[in-house]
């Protein structure tokens, strides 16, 4: 008898593999478009509560207005961030704008939802609520 392994020993372990490789390749895209979609979420708010907090620094007004592929602020200056580079998270929402009124960041009472969609369909949304415009990832 001689030592080693058989064809039918080798496609076995080859399926398995096989099979192994592919569940681990789906769960990394998910994992890769939740991760991207947290990213682009925390970028948002981020950039809106920056653009709150100037308004207490500054007195100066802001507003914040988004697209389907575009988050623009305008006080001081003027901050664009583009995401029609992203392939994968896309604003879905109308296009809509919120403004920061000087001396205290006041907006008008109405809440205003950026809702995001990764290409696999996952959904996430950037909330501004009320007077003060305090800014949610939900």
């Amino acid at each position: 008898m001689t030592k080693g392994f058989t064809l039918l020993e080798m496609l076995i372990t080859l399926g398995v593999i096989g099979i192994l490789l592919s569940i681990s390749f789906t769960a990394l895209g998910r994992f890769r478009d939740l991760s991207e979609l947290q990213q682009t979420q925390q970028l948002i708010v981020q950039e809106i509560n920056r653009a709150r907090s100037e308004v207490y620094k500054t007195g100066i007004s802001y507003s914040v207005s988004w697209t389907a592929d575009k988050l623009k602020i305008v006080g001081n200056s003027t901050k664009e961030i583009d995401f029609s580079s992203s392939d994968r998270v896309k604003i879905i929402s109308k296009p809509d704008s919120v403004s920061y009124a000087a001396p205290y960041g006041t907006t008008l009472a109405v809440p205003k939802t950026i809702e995001l969609k990764t290409k696999s369909g996952r959904l996430a949304e950037v909330l501004i609520y009320g007077v003060t415009g305090k800014v949610f990832s939900h």
